[in-house]
C-alpha cells in the first residue's frame, strides 16, 4: 500500500505539468462562470491517472500495477484534496447554471 502511494507521489512530481494544465483549465472555467466542484475533481483525477500511467510506461507489469492503483482509490482522494485547495486558494465556488427543467417542479 505504501509503495502505491509512493508511486503516485513520484508520478505527480515527474508529471507536474499535468496538474498545472488541469489548474489552468479550472481557471478558465472559473473566469467563464462555469466552475463546478464535481468537474474540478474529475479534471484532477484524470490528470493524476494520466500521470501515473505515464510513470508506469515501459514497465512490463504496468497493467497490473495500474489496476492495483485504480482499486485503491488514491486518485479520487487526492483529486478531492486538490479541488478543495484550489477553491480555498482562489475563492472559487460552484457557478453551475440553474437547471431549467427543475423550474416547473419548484413552481417558479
Amino acid at each position: 500500500m505504501d509503495s502505491l502511494a509512493e508511486m503516485v507521489e513520484t508520478a505527480l512530481r515527474s508529471q507536474r505539468h499535468r496538474i498545472d494544465t488541469a489548474t489552468e483549465y479550472l481557471f478558465g472555467q472559473r473566469a467563464a462562470g462555469r466552475f463546478n466542484t464535481e468537474r474540478a475533481i474529475e479534471v484532477y483525477r484524470i490528470a493524476i491517472d494520466n500521470a501515473v500511467w505515464e510513470e508506469l510506461k515501459g514497465s512490463p507489469l504496468r497493467r497490473q500495477i495500474y489496476r492495483g492503483y485504480k482499486s485503491g482509490h488514491y486518485a479520487v482522494a487526492l483529486a478531492t484534496e486538490l479541488a478543495r485547495q484550489f477553491k480555498e486558494a482562489h475563492g472559487a465556488s460552484d457557478q453551475r447554471q440553474e437547471r431549467r427543467w427543475f423550474r416547473s417542479l419548484l413552481g417558479s
